[in-house]
């Protein structure tokens, strides 16, 4: 049996209308009472705030397709609100710069990691991630970096391993659709970390 989750947001720009966001699904055997379930929903799944400012409300509701029988149907959404911050004159952006497509980074060295960013502040703060599958699943570097165009990092206190499908990826905490992914890169060495 299958339980499919559904995940909506609803505000400003969607015109105050539920939208779908991504659904997903699970196993109802793998499920029991109180069992704590989370998943991640990312910008794969198509999870994109709209990019126009105000309030808005986003909500999780599990077995939506209503597949798995309960005795209380009315109670499977969680909702939380938030604000979407008003873009700044001149839509921000953000590239790295490094590493490139021809770079190989060795994980016993440490790397910098570089950006440029157009039309907000080098005091805001960015989120610096990196992906060793190819963009399929992200780990932090930091979350809280300045916004400064670079970040040494330190790939053996990350147990990295050696991939050709490797990408960094930095984003604006302040305007969090602001992001950008590097090129594919190539890590290795990663056993020679200690």
């Amino acid at each position: 049996m299958l339980s499919k989750q559904n995940y909506e947001i609803k505000g400003p720009g969607t015109g105050g209308a539920w939208q779908q966001v991504a659904d997903d699904g699970s196993d109802a055997d793998q499920l029991y009472p109180g069992a704590a379930q989370w998943e991640e929903i990312t910008d794969e799944h198509g999870a994109h705030i709209p990019n126009v400012a105000g309030t808005y409300t986003a909500r999780a509701c599990a077995d939506y397709h209503g597949s798995v029988p309960e005795s209380d149907e009315n109670n499977n959404c969680s909702e939380m609100t938030f604000e979407v911050q008003p873009v700044p004159a001149g839509s921000p952006t953000i590239t790295v710069t490094n590493p490139t497509h021809d770079d190989e980074w060795r994980s016993d060295e440490r790397k910098h990691i570089e950006w440029t960013s157009e039309n907000f502040s080098s005091q805001e703060r960015v989120k610096i991630e990196y992906s060793l599958d190819g963009g399929k699943t992200w780990d932090l570097v930091d979350d809280t970096a300045v916004n400064d165009g670079g970040k040494y990092w330190d790939m053996c206190e990350f147990h990295t391993e050696d991939t050709d499908d490797a990408f960094i990826r930095v984003t604006s905490l302040k305007y969090p659709y602001v992001y950008d992914d590097s090129d594919e890169f190539t890590i290795d060495h990663a056993k020679e970390c200690k």
